[in-house]
């Protein structure tokens, strides 16, 4: 099978309240998980609230290191994943993604 293409999967713990929350409920250290189909990551997919004061309204994001540190100059720990996929699985994926950002019925849980 011939890998030549990645997916990049990042997990992130950044420090909101709802953050402190999940960690503690799951027991991990990070607390939220973006993808990007681009080895710079300038393009970041994730679930997450739409407005920083509203926790429960929210859906598939586009993310910016703004919305991680919630302009704050605080560190956030990352680790980032690159997974080799097959062409077929990457645009499966992205093709995912894009459905699923185009489709205004999917709701944040």
């Amino acid at each position: 099978m011939n890998r030549e293409k990645y997916i990049y999967v990042m997990l992130s713990s950044t420090r909101t309240k709802i953050a402190k929350l999940i960690k503690y409920a799951t027991k991990s250290e990070y607390n939220h998980v973006s993808v990007s189909f681009s080895e710079n990551m300038e393009q970041l997919y994730s679930f997450g609230r739409f407005y920083h004061c509203m926790p429960l309204i929210g859906g598939l994001v586009n993310e910016t290191l703004c919305r991680f540190t919630l302009k704050s100059p605080k560190r956030v720990n990352i680790k980032i994943f690159k997974i080799p996929v097959t062409k077929e699985e990457y645009e499966r994926a992205y093709n995912r993604v894009v459905q699923i950002a185009d489709d205004g019925e999917y709701a944040y849980n």
